[in-house]
C-alpha cells in the first residue's frame, strides 16, 4: 500500500507524465515523457518517451499536435516512418 501513496504522490507534483508504464498502455492515453517496455523510436531518435515511439499517436501529421497521445500497440501509427 506504500508504494501505491508513493505514486500518488508523484502523480500530484509531477503529473501523469512522471510515471513510468510498466506495459504499453492500449487504447490509453499517453503522454510525451511517459515510456514502457514496447518503445520503439521513430526515426532515428535516441529519446526514450512515447512521443517518440512508433506505436503512440500524437497526430504529428495534423497542423495541430495532441498533448496527450494514444498508445497503439501492438500497431503502429500512420506517422512512424514520417518523422
Amino acid at each position: 500500500m506504500k508504494s501505491a501513496v508513493i505514486l500518488l504522490d508523484v502523480f500530484k507534483k509531477y503529473g501523469p507524465e512522471a510515471l513510468l508504464l510498466p506495459k504499453p498502455n492500449c487504447e490509453g492515453n499517453v503522454w510525451p515523457n511517459q515510456h514502457c517496455p514496447a518503445f520503439t523510436p521513430r526515426g532515428s531518435s535516441t529519446e526514450k518517451e512515447c512521443w517518440y515511439c512508433i506505436f503512440a499517436d500524437f497526430h504529428l501529421d495534423k497542423p495541430n499536435p495532441l498533448d496527450v497521445g494514444i498508445c497503439c500497440y501492438p500497431n503502429t501509427t500512420n506517422t512512424a516512418e514520417k518523422r
